[in-house]
């Protein structure tokens, strides 16, 4: 395998090796040093990096848990329908920058009754909701009748800003 590297990579590499090798060697013998003083800072720092990204997602890059006064519902489900025909729901979760969440895996809820009708009992009109595993969730119901419809939806226990929605 010798043959296959190049004289100056060879060399590149007979460099590299013998940087390690006198590093280990200031280690060991606990010889003070720029590099070995530089190789302890530099290491805190990647480790602060690394801890960022297995806490929280890596916020830069991409976006955090999801904030209900952010995330979106949009679709035909707020008409309602012709009755007996199901109609969707299309609720899109973002985390507090606005950013649409990569993952599912979220509590939604999504509770629709006839208008005007309150919350008495046996007025909620059964709703499922399809988990899309990239923070987008469709929801779907039949109404029962023509009409308008009050949708409330609510994601990890908290309702939408806006909810319920007329």
């Amino acid at each position: 395998m010798a043959s296959t590297i190049t004289p100056s990579a060879g060399s590149l590499v007979t460099a590299l090796l013998a940087e390690i090798e006198r590093d280990r060697e200031r280690k060991k013998s606990g010889a003070p040093g720029e590099e070995k003083d530089g190789a302890k800072q530099a290491a805190p720092a990647k480790d602060q990096d690394n801890s960022d990204d297995s806490e929280d997602g890596g916020r830069e890059d991409s976006p955090g848990p999801p904030d209900p006064r952010t995330c979106t519902v949009s679709g035909p489900g707020f008409a309602g329908g012709a009755s007996g025909a199901p109609v969707n729901l299309i609720i899109t979760c973002k985390d507090e920058d606005g950013k649409r969440c990569a993952e599912g895996g979220d509590d939604v809820m999504v509770r629709v009754v006839p208008a005007g009708s309150g919350a008495a009992a046996g007025t909620y009109i059964e709703v499922t909701v399809e988990d899309k595993d990239n923070g987008m969730y469709v929801a779907t119901y039949t109404p029962p009748a023509k009409g308008a419809y009050s949708v409330t939806v609510q994601v990890n226990g908290r309702d939408l800003e806006g909810s319920p929605f007329p």
